[in-house]
Parts: C-alpha cells; sequence; structure tokens
C-alpha cells in the first residue's frame, strides 16, 4: 500500500527520498546508523540485523533506550550502540541528546553508569519507572477519553470511556 503525506502543500510518497538533513532516510551506504522517517527512530545496523530505538526530534532530540531490553543484545553491544548513537547525534545534528530510561528494566544499571560517563556530552537524562509510566499513560488516555467521539483500541479492547478503560486496565497497563 503505498501512502501520501502532505508536507508543506507538496505531496511526497513514501518511497521517495526526501532531501532534508531532519526528514531524512538517507545516510551514507556503509553507515551502521540512520534517523528513520521524518527524523523519527534511530536504527543501528549490527551483525547484520537492524535494531529501532525510538526517538524524536521535536525541541531536542529524545532517544529511549529502553528500546534495547527488548533484544538479546550483550552489555559490550549495548555500550557500542550508545556510544555511537551519542556520536552521531553530535555529528548530524551539533547538538546533545536527552536520553531516557526506566530503572525497572534489565539494563538500568548500565544505562545509569554510561550517561554518568558521557554525561558533558548529553543535555540531560531522565529516568522513570514502570509504575510511574503506567500512571502517565493513564491521564494521557483519560485526557484522550474527554473528546467527544473517541475511540481508543488497544490490547485487544476498544475504550470509549473511562468506565471501560478502569474496567480493562490492568490488562492494559504495562
Amino acid at each position: 500500500m503505498l501512502s501520501s503525506f502532505l508536507v508543506v502543500g507538496t505531496i511526497l510518497s513514501c518511497n521517495q527520498k526526501m532531501d532534508s538533513k531532519n526528514d531524512s532516510e538517507t545516510t551514507d551506504k556503509a553507515s551502521k546508523i540512520r534517523f528513520g522517517f521524518r527524523g523519527e527512530s534511530l536504527f543501528y545496523k549490527l551483525n547484520g540485523k537492524e535494531y529501532e530505538i525510538w526517538s524524536t526530534w521535536i525541541e531536542e532530540r529524545r532517544v529511549y533506550l529502553d528500546d534495547l531490553d527488548k533484544t538479546n543484545l550483550t552489555e559490550k553491544e549495548k555500550t557500542e550502540i550508545f556510544k555511537e548513537i551519542l556520536a552521531y547525534i553530535k555529528k548530524t545534528e551539533n547538538r546533545k541528546p536527552v536520553f531516557f530510561y526506566n530503572v525497572d528494566f534489565k539494563s538500568s544499571d548500565l544505562w545509569k553508569k554510561l550517561c554518568e560517563k558521557y554525561s558533558s556530552e548529553i543535555e540531560r537524562i531522565e529516568v522513570t519507572n514502570t509504575e510511574q509510566e503506567n500512571i502517565d499513560f493513564y491521564n494521557s488516555l483519560v485526557e484522550d477519553l474527554k473528546y467527544e467521539g473517541t475511540v481508543i483500541n488497544i490490547n485487544g479492547f476498544t475504550i470509549t470511556t473511562v468506565e471501560e478503560l478502569d474496567k480493562h486496565w490492568d490488562e492494559i497497563k504495562k
């Protein structure tokens, strides 16, 4: 399926290359790292496999390290990826990134150690936990449900009211 996007009055099909630095999927062919579509996400190639690390760029480059916990990468490989992402962002965007990680995840000690070691090259470090993420997620869903006609499809549930959200919350949260 070919989708189109309206970008500043111009239609760009998904299979067209975009020229803007932040809106680019283009990188050096030999590169192990690249930004995804519209500068969202980072993709890192290692041992023939590509890993996606969630990232956003509005106002600042934010990198969510917890995506690497969903892999079977070693601590050494995660360290390599962390350092190369840091260097890549500094080189391509000429700014320091913000790193996020969850203290309840298995690599949190590694992320803490690396963030401390490279703190002078990092804009900010934001640490969260699963309980706080669930509270924030719940509050976000409640805010969405305040708008008439809102339908949220999540984890197999169709939610249209706060009451329905509350009923299924234990099965929805992390």
